[in-house]
């Protein structure tokens, strides 16, 4: 499933870690529901993040609200050490078919 986005990686077009890409369509959609949701486009995609290893999948717009304070977390305190610690803690979602949280 994320095979082709580790190609992006390779690219430069996406991070491993960063905030989870949007499709194009409900970006603009969520960028008008929830003040801010744009913050998100100031670093590049990842294939995981913050917010992945902490919540499972969007279900309504509060989720996608939570989702946006823990990417907004990330952003400000993004280093290579955070990025390890992300990197290791979706491993065993990664391995185990754990959900977030």
């Amino acid at each position: 499933d994320e095979l082709p986005q580790l190609v992006n990686v390779l690219r430069g077009d996406m991070n491993v870690v960063g905030p989870r890409p949007e499709q194009p369509a409900i970006f603009v959609c969520l960028r008008e529901q929830i003040e801010g949701y744009q913050r998100r486009q100031r670093v590049r995609p990842g294939i995981t993040g913050w917010a992945q290893i902490h919540q499972g999948h969007d279900m309504s717009v509060d989720d996608v609200r939570r989702k946006l304070a823990y990417d907004i977390e990330y952003i400000r305190s993004q280093s290579a050490l955070e990025d390890l610690k992300i990197i290791l803690r979706t491993l065993p979602v990664m391995l185990l078919g754990r959900g977030g949280r």
